[in-house]
């Protein structure tokens, strides 16, 4: 009997199907969009999709999965809900878990997740983070990421829905929510690396880069640092807090990149204490850690116990902060030069430039008797004959006695710096040079050394003589910079909103030309323009705008704001309350006052829906923004109470009765 087949009946066999699945994932990875094509079409059955599990066993198919849109529910954290989905997704975990470089594989995944799992992934990897790798040594970097760093599940709550993106200046949040906000968590990161660029995921075996971060809104400028210093000051538990938080930070730096003795990163984060470094253009969480204690310890009155304590620390960043606190201590010189000889930090790695200020702040008025004990400390423990081949040295005994005395040189020059009258120290630079060809580096006490200079930085006074010719263009200047923010060398799009918001507020009177720039600069995206706006409101909520504020405030009302940021509208309104004049106040309530009506039907359902843990927050529920919009009213309440008369008072306008 013979079979007609028809037009679109397929006369392939499966083994013809398995087969040409096969062909092309062995060919590689597709390098022309009708193999990608092919490749895909073959995914689509189930006879393709189980050839390919059985035959891509490299991870860079994760990659190449990753790169088509209809697989990116696999990389967003969502569950599957197709057995395709799960399988594939099923896949992936095995792919990762079954690598030579299981733990770095994982990782470079997880990046491609940014830090969102499913719960099935989540579960298998925690249960592969904890057997040991290939060689028997413990996945200790998976392991810090999974249970501090994972979105939705160990990572504290991002910033936007953070409780304390519903406190700033009067509205202070309670030290129990602080010490949730300061509990650290990895961010996938390249500034370790910030030379090279990204590499593709899964073409080597080495784990991502990362950065410890906190869920500290970006909006917080450095008023935020003597709030916190206060807090300090005002109770021993909350400093403990901050000193913990350090603690748990460069732990997880440390396990992530297997350096147990916290030396690498705690040298590197930070190389100037007493100041944040100038190659900075953005607040780091970091930073204001550091500077949260640095303030601190600057305003503490008893230092020298701070500073006791501070030494023994596990940590360098706070031995470093010890040496500062030292130094600015009312000890006289011949005791705090003693207390560093006692500490041995003479020669203590990765606090070289802590030592130098201590030195420069003392040495002149330290005594003879201590001088002469310290320059016997600095004498050269070599002869140049002990050293013969000092250019170009092999020998490891020699190379390290070479090294031991330029140490000593360093400090020598150091001392010789800070003392010019001290001509016994100086005769000992000069017999250093002499002896050993030794020549003084001005950077001798900088652990990490970078010639750079950010591209494209606008001072404030540049940005000022570009809003003199015209606001547009000044405008246009900050559009134009890099919005990413991994741009080291770049002056990036965030610098130049706090630029924007730093000139707003020292010139108000410019601040209604720039807001009207901004909203009529072409070809802007919705993300430009909100993170503009929000940091102008931020930063010109106490400006005083004399008649202008109901222009301004006008234009901050009828801003189409986002959930995330409604604080910063709130906070504008509650803040130019005390600086209304009466005869800008009818007009300027009117407009704050609609708003605010507007707010709680716009938004207050979605307020509720998307937070439906909030009650278990119930002790500071009442500072979110809905809460806010009570102060507001209070003030405006007390406001209208204290500017009539008491035989003109007759309560609350009826329009404003709610």
């Amino acid at each position: 009997m013979l079979l007609t087949l028809g037009p679109n009946t397929k006369t392939q066999s499966v083994p013809d199907y398995i087969r040409k699945t096969k062909e092309l994932v062995e060919a590689g990875i597709p390098q022309t969009q009708h193999d990608t094509d092919s490749l895909l079409s073959e995914l689509s059955t189930p006879s393709g999709l189980d050839t390919f599990i059985q035959t891509a066993k490299e991870p860079i198919w994760i990659n190449w999965l990753y790169e088509q849109k209809r697989y990116s529910t696999l990389f967003d954290g969502t569950e599957p809900q197709t057995p395709q989905q799960r399988q594939l997704l099923n896949w992936i975990t095995r792919i990762c878990n079954i690598n030579f470089n299981s733990e770095s594989i994982t990782l470079q995944y997880i990046k491609l997740c940014q830090q969102r799992l499913s719960d099935y992934a989540f579960q298998s990897f925690s249960t592969s983070a904890i057997q040991p790798s290939n060689d028997g040594t413990p996945k200790k970097a998976l392991q810090a990421f999974l249970s501090t760093s994972i979105k939705d599940k160990t990572m504290p709550y991002m910033p936007h829905d953070s409780l304390l993106c519903g406190f700033e200046d009067q509205f202070r949040a309670s030290n129990i929510v602080w010490e949730a906000a300061l509990r650290p968590f990895l961010e996938f990161d390249r500034s370790s690396k910030f030379y090279e660029p990204d590499p593709v995921p899964f073409s080597s075996g080495e784990k991502p880069d990362v950065n410890v971060s906190w869920n500290i809104p970006s909006s917080f400028g450095q008023g935020i640092i003597d709030d916190l210093a206060s807090r300090c000051e005002h109770s021993p538990s909350f400093e403990r807090i901050i000193e913990n938080s350090i603690n748990q930070a460069m732990n997880l730096l440390s396990e992530y990149y297997s350096d147990s003795n916290h030396e690498h990163w705690n040298a590197f984060i930070r190389i100037w204490i007493p100041e944040i470094e100038a190659c900075g253009n953005t607040r780091g969480d970091l930073h204001l850690i550091i500077d949260t204690l640095r303030v601190f310890g600057e305003q503490h009155n008893e230092k020298n116990e701070l500073a006791n304590r501070w030494i023994h620390s596990d940590q360098i960043v706070l031995r470093r902060l010890a040496i500062h606190e030292q130094e600015i201590s009312e000890a006289a010189p011949d005791e705090k030069l003693e207390w560093l000889l006692k500490q041995n930090l003479l020669f203590g790695r990765f606090c070289e430039h802590e030592v130098r200020q201590l030195f420069k702040a003392v040495i002149e008025h330290v005594s003879a008797a201590q001088k002469a004990s310290l320059l016997e400390k600095l004498q050269p423990p070599y002869s140049p004959e002990d050293i013969p081949n000092r250019a170009k040295t092999t020998d490891k005994d020699e190379r390290q006695r070479l090294i031991r005395l330029y140490e000593l040189f360093n400090r020598v020059c150091w001392l010789s710096a800070a003392d010019p009258n001290w001509h016994e120290i100086q005769q000992l630079q000069s017999l250093y040079e002499k002896d050993f060809g030794f020549v003084p580096d001005p950077d001798s006490d900088v652990p990490l050394k970078i010639y750079h200079s950010v591209k494209g930085r606008i001072s404030l006074e540049e940005f000022a003589s570009l809003v003199k010719q015209s606001p547009s263009k000044a405008i246009s200047k900050i559009l134009s910079l890099p919005k990413d923010a991994d741009a080291f060398d770049s002056f990036s799009f965030e610098a130049g909103c706090r630029l924007i918001g730093e000139y707003c507020s020292e010139h108000p009177q410019d601040t209604r030309g720039l807001w009207d720039a901004i909203l009529a600069a072409p070809n802007t995206t919705e993300y430009e323009r909100a993170q503009i706006v929000l940091f102008i409101t931020n930063e010109i909520r106490s400006a005083d705008f004399k008649k202008d504020v109901c222009n301004i405030t006008q234009r901050v009302c009828a801003f189409d704001w986002n959930e995330a940021n409604l604080y910063s509208p709130i906070f504008f309104v509650t803040e130019q309350i005390s600086r209304i004049e009466s005869e800008n106040a009818e007009s300027f309530f009117q407009t704050a006052q609609h708003l605010i009506d507007s707010l709680i039907p716009k938004y207050g359902q979605a307020f509720h829906t998307e937070k439906p843990n909030i009650n278990q927050f119930d002790y500071v529920a009442c500072n979110l923004w809905p809460a806010l919009i009570i102060t507001y009213q209070i003030k405006t309440v007390l406001y209208r109470y204290t500017n009539t008369s008491p035989t003109d008072w007759n309560g609350i306008p009826s329009n404003e009765k709610r």
